[in-house]
C-alpha cells in the first residue's frame, strides 16, 4: 500500500479473531479512501475485501485482514 501512496501509521495483532478476509473500516469524510483501499486489496488477493463506517475508532481507515483467499 505505500507504494500506492499510503503511509503505514501502525500495524497491531487483534485480540478477536477477523471473520472477513479483509475489511477497511473508516471514519467520517473517508468513505472515498476506503473505497480505493478495498480496490488495492481486492488487486492483492483479498476478493472478498470491503469497507464499512465506523464512528469510533483510533485512526481514520482501519485495516483488518484476515488471509488472502483462493480464486
Amino acid at each position: 500500500m505505500i507504494g500506492a501512496g499510503y503511509t503505514q501509521v501502525t500495524a497491531e495483532n487483534s485480540e478477536a479473531s477477523v471473520a472477513e478476509p479483509a475489511i477497511v473500516y473508516y471514519q467520517r469524510n473517508y468513505r472515498e479512501v476506503a473505497k480505493q483501499v478495498v480496490a488495492l486489496l481486492k488487486k492483492n488477493g483479498y476478493l472478498s475485501a470491503s469497507y464499512r463506517y465506523r464512528f469510533r475508532q483510533g485512526a481514520p481507515i482501519v485495516i483488518e485482514l484476515g488471509g488472502p483467499q483462493s480464486e
